[in-house]
């Protein structure tokens, strides 16, 4: 399919390649890619982030989990409350 082009300088560079004779061919160009799948990646990544946005940014997760990991190297009731929240967190990790 050809479309008559009046000013090829009103078309983007990367299509004033192919006119020719006035005519832009659609036949030369390429068929666009099928993003579908790109879609869904997108889509299930925001999901993921939106679910794990309830614990604060990344750096924030990070300093929490740090805090944790000092607190549980200790002992006591304040050790085991570390570690059972550091748990607690994995598995709510393993589970999405």
């Amino acid at each position: 399919m050809k479309i008559e082009i009046t000013d090829a300088t009103t078309l983007p560079a990367w299509l004033q390649t192919h006119v020719a004779d006035g005519h832009l061919d659609l036949g030369a160009l390429a068929a666009p890619e099928d993003v579908a799948g790109l879609k869904t990646a997108l889509s299930k990544e925001r999901g993921n982030a939106a679910a794990y946005s309830k614990y604060g940014t990344p750096a924030e997760i990070d300093a929490k989990i740090a805090e944790l990991t000092d607190k549980a190297k200790g002992s006591g009731k304040g050790a085991d409350d570390a570690q059972a929240k550091l748990d607690a967190m994995a598995a709510d990790y393993e589970a999405s």
